[in-house]
């Protein structure tokens, strides 16, 4: 199977000991658990075979629901993918609830990327996500051990105000690395509520973030960095950093190099868009290629407008499932996230640490 895979998720889990406002898998205390058989196939078929086929790493992520409530299975396909292929790299997306010594202690040694999922300071988090003072535990066992992590905060309307107020409380912990700005999709759970930030908001949040990380990377050894702002370095045309000068895909999934298990081995091209039937390609055990490049635009499928507008080249057509979820096609503009890029934009030249 001649199929270049980049990023494999592997949702270990349907199960989660959180209920999250905007869980875009309804992930509940009941569901299935993935077996060892998928998850070896997922390995042989999408990881091994292509680091080797095409020499080049492939990132497999372990989420779920949350991964950690099987951490048997997390154990057995690190041990069974590093043992097979040195090419393959790790990572688990996690809530951090459920992060003891034992298991910090298993991820450091085999030097697996984490990931924790975050929305806010522990009094704004406990209301969409809670257990919060889990996860602040959590972040001090890694400062102990010297071990970064990424934190993923979902923007809605409800804690996009405070982000800079979460962004002071991340600099307390060495740990924290980077923080990945998510605006909310309307799946799952988070399409019954209207969870969306409004305009108005998020241009109140950059402006503020920008000026609070100025001072905050000042008191830093190691700077935080926010994730959709170092893409401005890297892909802005007129940043003085920038060492992209094509256009490349958003995402993965974008370009046709991404595959998403779920927990009965079904296939999707972003994880985002699981128990979407209409973007199911097939199964672990016979997949539809075809279906797992359904979210590569073809030429014309990029608004013209997209294409004049100058930042084009940082946000590359926006997020395939963002713009599925808001507006049912490829199509369209996620005016959302259209929005968040322009702000960083025009915030840019406020940033000392460019």
């Amino acid at each position: 199977m001649d199929h270049q895979v980049d990023f494999l998720v592997l949702l270990l889990t349907e199960r989660c000991n959180l209920s999250c406002a905007y869980c875009y898998t309804r992930s509940t205390r009941e569901g299935k658990d993935m077996d060892e058989e998928t998850a070896f196939l997922a390995i042989d078929r999408f990881a091994s075979r292509n680091s080797d086929q095409f020499g080049k790493p492939v990132v497999v992520e372990l989420a779920g629901g949350e991964p950690l409530l099987n951490f048997s299975l997390v154990k057995s396909i690190i041990t069974y993918g590093q043992t097979i292929s040195p090419n393959i790299r790790f990572a688990v997306q996690t809530n951090a609830t459920l992060l003891n010594d034992t298991i910090i202690d298993f991820l450091s040694d085999h030097n697996i990327g984490l990931g924790l999922s975050l929305d806010g300071i522990p009094e704004v988090n406990n209301t969409v996500r809670g257990k919060s003072n889990a996860v602040v535990k959590a972040l001090k066992r890694l400062d102990e051990r010297g071990m970064g992590t990424n934190i993923t905060t979902v923007l809605t309307k409800s804690n996009i105000d405070r982000f800079p107020e979460f962004l002071l409380f991340c600099g307390l912990f060495s740990s924290v690395k980077t923080i990945n700005l998510d605006i909310v999709r309307p799946l799952g759970r988070a399409a019954e509520v209207q969870q969306a930030p409004q305009k108005e908001q998020i241009s109140e949040m950059m402006n503020q973030t920008i000026h609070t990380l100025n001072c905050l990377n000042l008191k830093r050894c190691s700077p935080i960095r926010i994730r959709e702002l170092e893409q401005i370095k890297r892909y802005y045309p007129f940043s003085r950093q920038c060492v992209h000068r094509t256009v490349l895909p958003y995402c993965f999934a974008a370009k046709g190099s991404s595959v998403a298990v779920a927990p009965d081995g079904s296939l999707y091209a972003c994880a985002s868009l699981i128990n979407r039937v209409e973007f199911c390609a097939a199964h672990i055990k016979n997949p539809d290629i075809g279906m797992l490049q359904a979210l590569v635009p073809l030429p014309g499928q990029v608004p013209l407008k997209c294409m004049r507008c100058r930042i084009y080249p940082v946000c590359r057509g926006g997020c395939p499932s963002r713009k599925i979820a808001y507006n049912g096609d490829l199509f369209s503009i996620c005016n959302i996230e259209c929005h968040l890029r322009k702000e960083i934009v025009s915030g840019i030249s406020k940033m000392e640490y460019l």
